[in-house]
């Protein structure tokens, strides 16, 4: 018989979310697939939106039971307009005594994300019931968005928090600078390195099933070859400092055009396309909204390369699909993904336009056939380290040792 885990997010499928959506609802779905019991508890609101989930209370979502909560604004947020966020909302509905119930037919509760205001009261009950509890900060606590002077930041882990951290009976890192994140906040649980992934079966089909917008969009082109950057459209992924480069390379590249897919919850996008489009680049900078399923995949599989200038990574999805999808890859050391320089994967450079443009221009003058290479390489690295039936498997390995440990506890 196979584990019964509690997963708790602030926000789930059908959100477009980003990053964590992608993730967590992956290995869901895979712990199902290899006879698990998984249930999610989450928000009926998508940040990426703002719209409701107009789904049922109670649903059923790729074999994974999950429930949403209404979120409820506290007292203090009226107060505090910078402390209106949608994570630090209460969730509604009866949160507790529903936790409460599923924490009863639950062997693990995992808590996905940080400042998630649910997290303290899961963590409670879980531990009340002798549950394992798993802890995943997803990034959060990286320099880049825990800096020094990140006071309410901080405010808010040393009050609320941290309390949560130290009842985990295991912290999940993506990466080892998350693993030196949570040391760096004194915490002295045990720490174990799980990666995000990817799911290996688009990428190995032999047929992708594409829609007509992405084909009709890239006829577009008319064959001409592009680069791509694919990401939410923030100052950290670095649209700003891709623009530039391919403003430096498309002086010398005159058949090179660029294409930006991403959703723009901020709004950002035409400012920066606006910037461009009375230069000689303007014509060849083509915005295809947000992608996703296998039009992803196509897009990736199109490009010459994946360009993604970060400022900050967990551990970035568009950088395993691109070498999933055999895309050659730019990134910046903020990515925290050595592997893709050593397994020469792609190029990892200085986040900075000249730097991003001599990658391009190096990576736009090899052949076909070393490009091809260094997809293959890229590939070969995903669908051996980085497929998600692989980490749901050591995930739930490291939870039956856990759940075995407390059985056991408790019979002392």
């Amino acid at each position: 018989m196979g584990l019964r885990f509690l997963f708790h997010t602030p926000v789930y499928k059908p959100a477009v979310a980003a990053g964590p959506v992608y993730s967590v609802s992956s290995l869901a779905e895979h712990l199902v697939k290899a006879g698990h019991m998984v249930t999610v508890v989450t928000a009926n609101i998508d940040p990426a939106t703002g719209m409701l989930i107009t789904r049922q209370t109670e649903d059923k979502i790729c074999g994974v039971n999950v429930h949403y909560c209404p979120l409820v604004p506290r007292a203090f947020q009226a107060l505090f307009p910078w402390l209106r966020r949608q994570d630090l909302f209460r969730f509604g509905g009866d949160f507790r005594v529903w936790v409460r119930g599923a924490l009863a037919e639950c062997d693990v509760m995992h808590n996905h994300l940080p400042y998630a205001w649910g997290n303290g009261p899961a963590s409670v009950l879980a531990k009340r019931f002798n549950k394992v509890v798993i802890y995943s900060q997803r990034s959060s606590f990286l320099p880049q968005f825990l800096p020094k002077n990140a006071y309410m930041k901080r405010m808010y882990i040393s009050l609320v928090e941290r309390a949560v951290l130290e009842k985990s009976d295991v912290l999940i890192a993506l990466t080892t600078e998350e693993v030196h994140a949570y040391r760096r906040l004194g915490l002295k649980n045990r720490i174990e390195i799980l990666p995000n992934g990817v799911d290996t079966s688009t990428c190995e089909a032999t047929e992708i099933k594409s829609s007509e917008s992405i084909l009709k969009f890239l006829s577009r082109l008319n064959g001409s070859p592009f680069i791509l950057w694919m990401s939410r459209i923030e100052p950290r992924k670095g649209l700003d400092i891709f623009l530039d480069a391919f403003q430096l390379v498309g002086k010398i590249e005159p058949d090179l055009h660029a294409v930006i897919a991403g959703p723009d919850q901020k709004n950002l996008l035409v400012a920066l396309l606006n910037k461009y489009k009375d230069s000689k680049i303007g014509h060849r900078v083509h915005y295809a909204g947000i992608l996703s399923g296998d039009d992803r995949y196509y897009a990736l599989m199109s490009a010459n390369m994946l360009v993604l200038p970060t400022a900050g990574e967990g551990m970035s999805n568009v950088l395993l699909e691109a070498m999933a999808s055999g895309c050659p890859v730019i990134t910046t050391p903020q990515a925290y993904f050595p592997e893709i320089g050593s397994s020469k994967a792609g190029l990892i450079v200085d986040r900075e336009p000249k730097a991003i443009a001599t990658a391009i221009k190096f990576l736009s003058n090899l052949s076909n056939e070393a490009r091809k290479e260094m997809g293959v390489q890229g590939k070969k690295l995903v669908l051996e380290n980085y497929n998600w039936t692989t980490i749901a498997s050591r995930y739930a390995r490291l939870c039956e040792e856990l759940v075995g440990k407390s059985n056991r506890s408790k019979m002392l």
